[in-house]
């Protein structure tokens, strides 16, 4: 499941174009937070910070926008084209 967790943030990571358009630290907070929430994780908080500072250095604003949001694994992994 973890796999599956940061295979989900490296693709939305990987779909960022432009550095104009980065979250910030609180946003991907959230992001992390709703997608461990959705697959039922607990990741260490180490892990955690890790993946908020990949999301910020790699995610688009829209890409994080939309894993806030998510409500289900589906709308989860509609997010990974977002840019």
């Amino acid at each position: 499941m973890r796999t599956r967790v940061l295979s989900l943030l490296l693709l939305i990571a990987a779909s960022s174009a432009t550095a104009c358009d980065k979250p910030k630290q609180a946003d991907c907070q959230k992001a992390v937070e709703n997608i461990n929430k959705i697959y039922k994780i607990n990741v260490e908080p180490a892990q955690v910070a890790a993946a908020v500072r990949k999301c910020q250095a790699s995610s688009s604003k829209a890409s994080v926008d939309c894993m806030i949001a998510a409500a289900d694994d589906k709308q989860a992994e509609a997010c990974k084209g977002k840019k």
